[in-house]
C-alpha cells in the first residue's frame, strides 16, 4: 500500500467519526468589512515579505498539479478527480463537481513536489458554494511524511466548509496528528461561525510561526480577523521527537471541491456543476 492509499483509508475513517460527533463552535462576533473579489488585502503587521503568490490569470503548471496525477485519495463519495473540472477564467481558479452516469467527480489541485514551506502566513481568497453534500477544502499536507503515514506527519486544514443548511455558517480550521506511538488519530480545531460564508468572497488565512521561546503556534483568520489559535501544548508531539512536531517540517498546499461522505452528507442532484472559486493566494514569511 502506498502513502496515498494509507492516507485515504485513515481520512475516510476519521470523517465517519466526525459525522456523528457534535462540534462545539467558538463564536466569532463582529467581523471586519468584507472585501470584494480582487481587492487588495494587506498582510497583518506580524508577517514579513511576500515569498509566493498566484493570481490565477492562467493555470500555472510550475505551481500546481491537477489531480488525478496518481492521486488515489478521494474524500467524500467521488469516484475520481477529473482535470477537466479544474479551470481558470477571469483570473479565477474554479474547482467543480459533476455527476455523470450516477457517479460523482470533483476538482483538485496540489503543489506536491513543487513548493512547500515551513512556517509562514498563508492567505486564500475564496468563494465557497452552498448546497447539500458540498464539501470545500483549503489545506496543507507534509512534503516528506518524515514521521510516517497520516496522521503521524500531520495535516493543516486552513478551511473546510460544508454547504448544507445548518453548517453553512461554520468555517472549520483543524490540525490533525497522531495521539500516540501507534499512529492513532487525534485533532484540534477552531471554528468561525458568524455568517453564511457562501454568500460572498472571504479571505481565509493561517499564521504558522514560532514564539520568541521557539514554541510553535497557529493562528487562524477570516478577512483579517483572528478567530482561533493553537500552540504546541494543544497537540501531541511525535513520540521521541521534539515538542512541536510534526508541524516542524515543510507542508504544501491542496485545494479541492468534493461531495458526500458521512460528514458532508449525501449530495443532491442540484449541486452537480457547482464550484469553489479562488481569486488569489499569498504566502508571506513570518516576521523575523
Amino acid at each position: 500500500m502506498n502513502k496515498l492509499d494509507a492516507t485515504a483509508l485513515s481520512r475516510r475513517s476519521l470523517l465517519q467519526t466526525l459525522g456523528t460527533t457534535p462540534l462545539a463552535l467558538a463564536g466569532l462576533g463582529a467581523l471586519a468589512p468584507v472585501l470584494t473579489a480582487g481587492e487588495a488585502h494587506a498582510a497583518p503587521p506580524r508577517v514579513g515579505p511576500l515569498v509566493w503568490s498566484d493570481d490565477f490569470n492562467s493555470f500555472n503548471s510550475a505551481k500546481w498539479r491537477k489531480a488525478p496525477d496518481n492521486w488515489t485519495d478521494k474524500y467524500g463519495t467521488i469516484v475520481a478527480w477529473d482535470p477537466a473540472l479544474v479551470t481558470c477564467a477571469n483570473s479565477k481558479l474554479r474547482l467543480r463537481v459533476e455527476k455523470r452516469g450516477g457517479k460523482w467527480y470533483g476538482g483538485l489541485v496540489h503543489g506536491r513536489g513543487l513548493t512547500a514551506w515551513k512556517y509562514g502566513y498563508f492567505e486564500i481568497r475564496a468563494k465557497v458554494p452552498a448546497g447539500q453534500g458540498l464539501w470545500s477544502a483549503l489545506w496543507m499536507m507534509p512534503r516528506d511524511n518524515a514521521y510516517g503515514y497520516w496522521p503521524r506527519s500531520g495535516e493543516i486544514d486552513i478551511l473546510e466548509y460544508l454547504g448544507r443548511t445548518g453548517e453553512n455558517t461554520n468555517g472549520y480550521s483543524t490540525l490533525h496528528y497522531a495521539r500516540d506511538g501507534a499512529g492513532n488519530h487525534a485533532q484540534n480545531y477552531r471554528a468561525a461561525t458568524a455568517t453564511n460564508w457562501s454568500q460572498a468572497w472571504h479571505t481565509w488565512s493561517v499564521l504558522w510561526d514560532q514564539n520568541p521561546d521557539g514554541s510553535e503556534f497557529f493562528r487562524f483568520y477570516v478577512d483579517g480577523r483572528a478567530y482561533g489559535e493553537m500552540d504546541e501544548s494543544q497537540w501531541h508531539s511525535v513520540n521521541g521527537y521534539a515538542k512541536g512536531s510534526p508541524f516542524d517540517r515543510p507542508f504544501y498546499l491542496i485545494l479541492n471541491q468534493t461531495v458526500g461522505g458521512d460528514w458532508a452528507g449525501a449530495p443532491t442532484e442540484g449541486v452537480s456543476g457547482r464550484y469553489m472559486e479562488i481569486d488569489w493566494i499569498r504566502v508571506y514569511k513570518p516576521r523575523p
